[in-house]
Parts: structure tokens; sequence; C-alpha cells
């Protein structure tokens, strides 16, 4: 008979080696916020502070998505990117902005119809809690009831889908639905958000619906614009007595239909930022960009864009205006080192202490 049994003998050696693996594993855990964005575990936002303001723009390709967390707490998210990057924006949404179990938007805003600025936000509705939605008066010629001749109908899909999926979330109470306009901001928000425009009802061009918004606090602030255009430009030169500002989002990705000489005196930013990919329009605008460089070498110098540097973090902390920088979201793991260093300790106390076989013996 074959009689197989276990025996604990301790190797001194081989308890020197992992004790020193263990002990480092478990002094490492100290530094695991340290340690998890050098290994590239995670994005490092640790230099947001409590109570910023916080503006991420996300690499969506030729397109714009935009989250803001506001001083108060409130979330928002402004556009939704493009369906083909819908994975990436998931992620983000998931595992950098909210990083928790409430994924909540208290407010969402549509700039326009456009596919690459509505292209998630059906997903958006379906998958997220929404309490507030800023619309633009573009209307559905099948989901939408209330418009004139005066109005802007539009025949599409995607858009005829929100709107349907939006109008089903008011009547059940889960969502309310706001308009964008000049001064559209509500109580909540309106010590941090401006809407500066559209100053009309109604405009020739979808592009022109996009509210311009200006996202304050501590006296530095963030003009976000869609796709407006110059003439929504001149419209709120023309309607608002300040608009100086710190960081100017350049609208419909650069494109020369936007950002004029005169807007970039009239707001006198000292950052720029430019939300594109790769593209057949000529995005951004060498026009632009020699518009830009002509009026400010240093704003020439301080211009982000997510083709470069992927997804963008602006935040105001105290009265300081700050970037910070999040790789391709597939780039990250997304595993905090804390459980790496607690395996690395249990697989020592394994390999130490588990009870090796005996060889087996004959009777």
């Amino acid at each position: 008979m074959k009689i197989s049994e276990r025996e604990f003998k301790l190797n001194i050696w081989l308890v020197v080696i992992f004790g020193i693996i263990f002990l480092f594993a478990g002094v490492s855990i100290f530094f695991n916020n340290k340690l998890s964005t050098t290994f590239h575990l995670k994005p490092d936002l640790s230099q947001i502070e409590s109570g910023s303001l916080e503006v991420h723009f996300l690499d969506t390709g030729e397109g714009d998505a935009i989250l803001a967390r506001l001083p108060n707490g409130i979330t928002m998210i402004i556009d939704s990117g493009t369906m083909s990057r819908r994975s990436d924006i998931v992620s983000y949404i998931d595992k950098v902005f909210f990083d928790k179990k409430d994924k909540t938007f208290d407010y969402a805003i549509m700039t326009h119809s456009d596919i690459d600025h509505s292209g998630n936000m059906l997903y958006v509705l379906e998958n997220y809690q929404v309490k507030n939605f800023y619309r633009p008066k573009i209307f559905s010629r099948t989901e939408d009831d209330a418009y004139s001749s005066q109005d802007m109908v539009l025949d599409s899909k995607n858009y005829d889908a929100i709107i349907s999926k939006l109008n089903s979330l008011e009547k059940s109470g889960d969502t309310k639905i706001l308009y964008s306009f000049a001064g559209a901001e509500t109580t909540e928000i309106k010590d941090f958000v401006q809407f500066l425009s559209p100053n009309r009802s109604f405009y020739d061009d979808e592009n022109m619906y996009s509210p311009i918004i200006k996202l304050s606090h501590n006296d530095k602030s963030i003009l976000l614009t869609g796709d407006a255009t110059i003439e929504n430009e001149i419209e709120v030169i023309n309607a608002v007595d300040d608009i100086d500002i710190d960081v100017l989002k350049l609208a419909h990705h650069g494109s020369k239909t936007s950002t004029s000489r005169q807007f970039l005196e009239a707001t006198s930013p000292q950052f720029a930022i430019i939300s594109y990919g790769e593209n057949s329009a000529g995005h951004p605008s060498s026009e632009v960009l020699n518009n830009i460089k002509d009026y400010s070498k240093d704003l020439y110098n301080n211009i982000y864009t997510t083709f470069e540097e992927k997804n963008i973090v602006c935040h105001i902390d105290s009265g300081e205006i700050k970037f910070t920088f999040v790789d391709d979201i597939g780039s990250y793991i997304f595993v905090d080192y804390y459980y790496i260093a607690i395996a690395i300790m249990g697989i020592c106390l394994i390999v130490v202490f588990f009870p090796k076989r005996k060889k087996e013996k004959k009777n």
C-alpha cells in the first residue's frame, strides 16, 4: 500500500527571500496611488483637489464629448462623441470620471444634432440616470409634437431615437427636459454655468444651435462652444459685456467657420483646446491656427489637442488653471496596486508555509 503524506518543514533561505518580498510588498501598499500610476495601472488624477471645477475633454476621434464636475458636486455630460468610440467613452465614464457605483449625471447637454456630438446620447440615456437634459430647439419630425413652420425640423434616425427616449423619460418623471438658450441655467448650477447662446429661436444651420457655455470658478473660466459659428460669436460679443476667459475650447474642431480674430480679442484666452481626430475636412484649419498665432504666440504655444494629448482634464482649484492628461483609455489595466501587493504577499505565505508532500513509500 502507498502512503502519501504532507510534512511541514521551513527552509530558512526560502523564509528569508520571501520574507523580504513580503515585507517590501507590505510597505509598498503605503505608496498605492503613486505605484498605480507608475505602473500605468490607472490614471493619476491626484492633482485634482476636492471642490475644484474639473472638465474632461475626451478623446473621441473626430467628435466631441465633455464631462464636468462642478465644485458643488453636480455632474454633467456635454455631448457624447461618435458611435465608433463608444467603448472608450463608456470606459472613461465608468472607470475614470465616476469610479463608483452611483453613476448619475445631474445634467446632460446635447449641443446639437450632428452625429459626432450626439452619437452616444441614446446610450447615455439608456444606461445612466440623467436628471436634467438640455436639448437644442431642433425638432424631430416624428417624435416632437409642438413645433411650427418657423422651427428647424430634422429627419434623422439617431436624433429621432434620442428624442423618443427623452420624451419617454420625461413622462415617467425620470428626466426633466430643458432647452438651450442664452440665460437658460438653473438655480443649482447658475453659480458655475452660464449659457451665453443661442440668442435667437431659429437658425438655418444646425451648428448654430450649439450653446456657448461659460464654466467659472474662483475668477477663472472655461468656454465651451460645440460647433457654434462666427455668427454665434458675434451675437455673444454684442450681448455680453464681459466674456473674458482663461480656456477656450475651439468650436467645430478648429474649423474656419469659428474662432474669429474678433472673438479671440473679446475673450482673450490663455489656453486653447481642440477636439479632433483623423479627418478629411482639414481640421483644425490652418486659417484658425494662423489667427491664433497672429493674435498671441503665447496662446498658440498653449494649444492642447485630443489628437495629441488624448484625454485632457482641465481643473480650476484655488484660482489656478491646471491640466492633467490621461492616455488612451485602453492602455490602463484599472487595478489598484493595493490588490497586486496583497496578491504578492499571499503568494509569499503560501510558498513558505504550505506543507510539502513527502515522497511516496511502499509498505
